[in-house]
């Protein structure tokens, strides 16, 4: 009898985790209906995991990524000469495979500080550091992109739960007009 109602207990979990997981899926499927299926299962999966252990809801998640990379997988390069902003979008498993082996462009990259925003969270460089969070590995690895960007999210909601029914949008600024704007733009993302 208690083999059986651990067996199920568990069924429940697995069923749980995977509707959740399917909620994720069909949330970035409405937003990218002709994105990769292979693509759409690992963001999910990363997604559903990192929101869940931070206690965050999935759809906010979701919702900050569309708007911060529209799940692209992009760098953000500041350019000092003119102050212009170029977004490189970069497949980081074909173009920065290279680069990180050059030790030399790793230097050169950091210590211009032309890197300014990372990945599908677009995870702000300093605010990496700040939080000691590995920059190099944000620049190939996705699923650290999601948990760095999830673990920002969470402190960002702590230190902003003041402000208002929607603490999460302190995850671009803090500054009221930047936060309302970016309020704003994110609930066009949510279901």
């Amino acid at each position: 009898m208690l083999n059986c109602l651990i067996l199920l207990v568990s069924l429940f979990s697995s069923l749980t985790v995977f509707a959740g997981q399917k909620e994720v899926y069909n949330h970035i499927k409405k937003l990218h209906p002709r994105m990769d299926e292979a693509k759409l299962e690992i963001y999910s999966h990363m997604i559903y995991k990192h929101a869940k252990k931070a206690r965050l809801d999935e759809k906010i998640v979701v919702a900050i990524a569309q708007q911060e990379s529209s799940f692209r997988n992009v760098t953000t390069y500041k350019f000092e000469q003119d102050d212009s902003w170029l977004d490189a979008e970069r497949d980081m498993e074909k173009t920065w495979g290279n680069f990180a082996q050059d030790n030399k462009a790793w230097r050169t990259l950091f210590a211009s500080k032309k890197v300014n925003d990372i990945g599908i969270m677009q995870v702000n460089i300093s605010t990496a550091a700040s939080m000691g969070f590995d920059v190099k590995r944000l620049l190939v690895d996705v699923d650290y992109q999601i948990q760095s960007g999830i673990e920002i999210l969470s402190y960002k909601i702590k230190i902003c739960y003041h402000k208002d029914k929607n603490p999460w949008a302190c995850y671009h600024s803090r500054t009221p007009a930047n936060f309302l704007a970016y309020q704003d733009l994110v609930s066009r993302w949510m279901p």
